[in-house]
């Protein structure tokens, strides 16, 4: 379970964490990779691979906010939420296609959830693109709410807020063990559907 002791930063804006992690304070990211994990593992799931599985893509989205955070200029015009959300985005396609390339080709045997000429980088992202990762969103919630049992949709979504097993366990009143059975089963009914 999550203890309940504050840290100073908590009540510190994301913007204003940027300039304590530019200052190289390293209890500022924890505080705000511990905002936006959920953000970060949301952005990984149409990327998983043979070659790259979610904890993988999602240290390449913690190394993609921590570039945000020491890059961001606060009197741009965009929020540091959208800035990182851009940022996390392209080092985890960055990453991804770096790990399906041709040379690792033969090595990759799972089938992404969306092939590769369907990816789009942030830089070319328009109102097409973003209506097409809209629909691609709205495809996997489509999948998870039609082939996962209820218990299965719950422990999913409490480990993609972030919790742990033991946190799951407590949350849903279950053992450690059914939730990580719960996952398991998640996991492999969608790999089985895309």
């Amino acid at each position: 379970m999550k203890t309940s002791v504050k840290t100073p930063e908590e009540g510190l804006s994301d913007i204003e964490l940027s300039a304590l992690i530019k200052a190289g304070n390293p209890d500022a990211f924890s505080e705000l990779a511990e905002r936006y994990l959920s953000l970060v593992r949301i952005k990984v799931l149409p990327y998983r691979c043979a070659m790259l599985d979610g904890d993988d893509l999602c240290q390449e989205g913690l190394m993609g906010l921590y570039s945000a955070a020491c890059s961001f200029q606060p009197e741009g015009t965009a929020s540091f939420r959208t800035y990182a959300a851009v940022c996390i985005g392209n080092r985890i396609l960055s990453a991804y296609r770096k790990a399906t390339n041709d040379k690792n080709r033969l090595l990759n045997v799972s089938v992404p959830l969306f092939e590769k000429e369907e990816l789009f980088s942030p830089e070319e992202e328009n109102p097409e693109a973003r209506i097409m990762a809209m629909e691609g969103f709205e495809l996997l919630k489509h999948k998870i709410e039609k082939n996962l049992s209820k218990m299965e949709q719950k422990v999913l979504r409490s480990y993609l807020n972030g919790n742990s097993y033991s946190e799951i366990a407590v949350q849903l009143k279950i053992t450690a063990k059914a939730a990580d059975n719960a996952l398991q089963r998640a996991r492999l009914k969608l790999r089985q559907t895309f």
